[in-house]
């Protein structure tokens, strides 16, 4: 199953090669640099699709599609605002019938399901505000994002007809972003995360609440063939920390996932982007492996 990924990968990796080199004697430079802001009147629209996929030595699957809507407008200031929005889909079986389980978009509940597919929940997850601003820096270009998520699926972590979907309580996400140039054809771009994911529901729990600290270290770099496209390799380390309230004490429960990946960008007009990326998690041991599958496409307007 790897060998069939990897080759679809260097497939689509080679026609986005062969895009740039079809486009290689051109001049005007309209890359993207996910550090800058957008001026009044300026915005940008983005959709981006990932789809993680686990699977155990037993068979047993689990999958979770994460679509994000998001929309962010400049301003004569030093700060751009926004909106997120986020559909989920999650499914799990013990003998899957399909090799992806998440699609199509459709609820099968436990009562309805079989091994081939135990259960399937999809809906609108969350929505709410974001904003970005940069901050003056001799090294390089640096931005800061906020977005604060509130839950719109009811029942998103379980309940007797479908497993766990998505948080029920608060999500706040912090990204510092860092760029800096390397020569006229690459750079290096990090992002460092301060997420707290389910705050709601450790903070104001009586009991059995959880709540979930991560905080990713995303290195990526950069390389521009021309100014039309994008290829990059990416890592990504996640420390995580939960807290877990039985009631009479609090539990910490430490841990961490890793990823590597490649991906590509290209311009299919000079304000209409699209990206496909590939990741492979490496540390999750002998009885599982995971991956993820990403699309995005992305509009913009200086």
């Amino acid at each position: 199953m790897k060998i069939c990924t990897l080759k679809s990968l260097i497939v689509c990796l080679s026609i986005f090669c062969f895009m740039l080199k079809a486009n290689a004697q051109e001049v005007h430079d309209v890359r993207f640099f996910p550090t800058k802001l957008y001026l009044k009147g300026g915005h940008e629209v983005k959709l981006f699709n990932n789809y993680y996929r686990e699977k155990f030595q037993s068979d047993f699957q689990q999958d979770f599609f994460a679509s994000f809507f998001q929309v962010l407008i400049g301003t004569d200031r030093n700060i751009n605002w926004g909106i997120d929005l986020k559909y989920r889909s999650a499914a799990i079986a013990d003998s899957p019938e399909k090799f992806l389980i998440g699609f199509p978009l459709s609820n099968v509940s436990f009562s309805e399901g079989n091994s081939g597919l135990n259960f399937r929940r999809a809906g609108l997850s969350a929505i709410g505000p974001r904003i970005k601003y940069s901050v003056e820096s001799k090294l390089g270009s640096i931005s800061i994002l906020h977005a604060v998520y509130f839950p719109t699926l009811p029942d998103g972590e379980g309940n007797q007809d479908f497993g766990f979907a998505d948080w029920e309580s608060l999500q706040f996400y912090n990204n510092v972003f860092f760029e800096r140039n390397i020569d006229d054809r690459s750079n290096i771009f990090f992002d460092l995360g301060f997420h707290f994911e389910n705050l709601g529901g450790y903070l104001w729990n009586e009991e059995n609440g959880y709540g979930q600290l991560l905080l990713p270290i995303t290195a990526i770099y950069n390389f521009y063939p021309n100014y039309k496209s994008t290829l990059y390799g990416m890592l990504n380390l996640s420390p995580r920390i939960g807290f877990s309230d039985g009631g009479n004490k609090v539990d910490i429960i430490g841990g961490a996932f890793s990823q590597i990946g490649l991906g590509a960008k290209y311009f299919i007009t000079p304000k209409f982007e699209a990206e496909l990326l590939y990741t492979q998690f490496f540390n999750f041991g002998a009885n599982s492996s995971a991956s993820t599958f990403n699309l995005g496409f992305r509009y913009f307007r200086n």
